[in-house]
């Protein structure tokens, strides 16, 4: 049930996608071809899990409220928040489609220093497929998110109650069980977003919770004030091995005619397919 839930979170983006970075970003993703996914757990969005994870919760108590005193929803107020917290890693990326809006060059990009990099939707649908990442569009509307989070408790209390409960500590006989649906609910959790941010109309590539941390292909960065975890996501390249690119669109800086001429040669060597695109957003830093 909750692998059907995940399907209807994921779907195939029809128009391009864009990640807003500064240029040394852009000269580090266009040498290697890869972008860094960080950890969900160390970045703002971690929030979105939280959220969710209080949405399930909350239906619980809810629940609890009308009546419904089974042992197995206690056991899943307490048990999902904690893996919420710290459980498995779960890395992420971010696009959307808007390429060209103020709140992103302001809340990404150091000014003077902002570029939009726009890609085909079906080549990183693909990347993305072929790296067993989910690919989906950010959830805003909190009546959907209140339905998945009741769709959740629904598949879990279901199935958890199907089998017989674990000889652990009587607090924990279903904990098992939970453990066995926290991959599709850690993927269901990665796409809510507050609908504060609505305008971003952002998309996400989610990498499969990862519960192995010495094995897994975890990479460390300085941020600053600890080591934030990463992945590399393989991104879409030409037959020659190049950076695939739809579309370039330049951010606000004050040397614009300099800038694009530059980016044009720095493209032309290391992409290919682009279209460059001057932002025309005016904004002072």
């Amino acid at each position: 049930m909750l692998a059907n839930l995940v399907a209807r979170v994921c779907a195939r983006p029809t128009s391009l996608l864009y990640h807003y970075t500064s240029l040394s970003g852009l000269a580090g993703i266009a040498r290697s071809r890869r972008l860094w996914v960080s950890d969900l757990h160390y970045l703002n969005d971690a929030a979105e899990l939280a959220h969710f994870s209080s949405l399930v919760v909350m239906e619980i108590r809810q629940r609890q409220a009308a009546g419904d005193t089974r042992n197995v929803l206690e056991q899943l107020a307490s048990w999902l928040p904690d893996r919420t917290r710290a459980g498995q890693a779960i890395f992420c990326g971010s696009f959307t489609e808007q390429g060209n809006l103020l709140s992103q060059w302001r809340g990404y990009c150091p000014y003077g220093q902002g570029v939009s990099l726009g890609f085909d939707p079906n080549a990183l649908a693909v990347s993305a497929d072929r790296q067993s990442f989910a690919i989906g569009r950010c959830i805003y509307d909190p009546v959907e998110q209140r339905m998945l989070a009741s769709e959740v408790v629904d598949g879990v209390v279901a199935a958890a109650t199907e089998s017989p409960p674990s000889r652990a500590h009587p607090a924990q006989s279903f904990h098992a069980s939970f453990a066995t649906f926290e991959e599709e609910i850690m993927l269901v959790g990665a796409f809510m977003k507050s609908g504060a941010f609505r305008e971003e109309q952002e998309w996400r590539i989610v990498s499969p919770p990862q519960r192995n941390h010495v094995e897994a292909p975890i990479e460390h960065r300085v941020g600053r004030t600890m080591l934030i975890p990463y992945m590399d996501f393989v991104l879409p390249t030409d037959t020659e091995g190049r950076l695939e690119l739809a579309q370039v669109i330049v951010g606000p800086t004050p040397t614009m005619g300099e800038s694009m001429r530059s980016l044009a040669q720095f493209l032309g060597k290391h992409t290919s397919g682009y279209v460059l695109q001057n932002g025309l957003i005016p904004y002072r830093e």
